[in-house]
């Protein structure tokens, strides 16, 4: 994507956001559509114009510069503007409501762009505070999560929520349950994503990562049963659910990864080569060569690397140098994924 296109991406997030600042104002909603239609040198005549214009508070200007300026990527020109609409904003009595909406705004368009360190900083004065907007809350989380910062996802909602998840919005409770699963806490995670999916029962990724960690837990049957349903849901992700087979398989939840195995061959008999491929592989990988010779040979031979890497591995790992050496120019000469 050129800038360009990507500037005009930003901008377009920035209208779904709602953020013009002043609805009284014709010539700031044109300021406004200029902006988004790309059209900058234009847009900046009228915001010009605009501050000559007492009927329309210069913060408002400011505040609709500074958000043009971060979907344009322009962190300078953005910090600047802000500064000037405070400073103005400082001249208006009773202004804590209209700067709350405006940062809550700024922070969202900066997850948006991938600033998330700065929009932890812009939300974080207001985010323990007492009726702190549960949304601006779980912008929080979310920037903190996409960071990395787990444990404080963690830390941080039980303060803002106590593990009361009643009309919270789904991307908050997410955040928490993927922290969760990330720090291998799948009994605390389970429960979340079971709360997510009594009201959103159809989100796959939810049902895809409760199936995981109800497997992780032992309760083969249910993890099962929600990876069926995740494949119900969409067909299309049949690799994420096998390379979740095979994670299980690794992690001596061999049961359960060879009953996956079987019910997606069950489902989708056109990818039957290639889930039984994986699991020759898994099976190789986690030393049961003899299984996994098996399986390699009631796959076709000729025309997969991945099947040729295999035997070659399988074959050192047993010593077979002679049958090694035969193989590896099949290796070279085999494209992948062709099965």
């Amino acid at each position: 994507m050129n800038k360009k296109n990507k500037t005009l991406l930003l901008c377009s997030i920035l209208l779904s956001l709602n953020t013009i600042c002043s609805a009284e104002s014709p010539m700031l909603d044109q300021a406004y559509s200029l902006a988004l239609s790309g059209d900058l040198q234009a847009s900046n005549k009228l915001y010009q114009k605009l501050l000559k214009d007492s009927h329309v508070p210069k913060y408002e200007v400011y505040f609709s510069r500074c958000l043009v300026d971060i979907a344009r990527l322009d962190t300078i020109g953005s910090d600047n503007y802000y500064s000037l609409a405070t400073k103005e904003l400082e001249k208006t009595p009773d202004n804590d409501g209209i700067l709350l909406e405006f940062n809550y705004k700024r922070a969202a368009l900066l997850i948006n762009k991938g600033e998330y360190g700065k929009a932890i900083m812009v939300l974080t004065p207001y985010v323990f505070k007492q009726n702190a907007s549960v949304r601006m809350q779980s912008d929080y989380l979310d920037a903190n999560y996409r960071l990395g910062n787990y444990q404080q996802v963690i830390k941080a909602a039980a303060l803002f929520w106590h593990e009361d998840y009643t009309n919270k919005p789904l991307y908050g409770i997410m955040s928490v349950a993927d922290s969760l699963f990330r720090l291998k806490k799948y009994a605390q995670a389970e429960r979340v994503y079971a709360i997510i999916l009594q009201s959103s029962p159809d989100n796959f990724f939810a049902n895809l990562s409760s199936a995981y960690c109800l497997g992780m837990l032992g309760q083969d049957s249910q993890a099962l049963d929600i990876y069926a349903r995740s494949y119900s849901l969409h067909p299309a992700a049949t690799d994420l659910i096998l390379n979740e087979a095979n994670t299980l398989f690794a992690q001596g939840k061999t049961k359960l990864a060879n009953n996956i195995y079987e019910m997606l061959k069950t489902k989708n008999p056109d990818k039957k080569k290639q889930i039984n491929l994986a699991n020759a592989i898994t099976l190789g990988n986690n030393g049961y060569i003899l299984s996994s010779n098996k399986l390699l040979a009631s796959l076709p031979d000729t025309d997969s690397r991945e099947y040729w890497l295999q035997r070659f591995t399988n074959y050192m790992q047993e010593e077979l140098y002679a049958n090694a050496a035969d193989v590896i120019k099949k290796v070279e000469n085999t494209p992948l994924h062709n099965l």
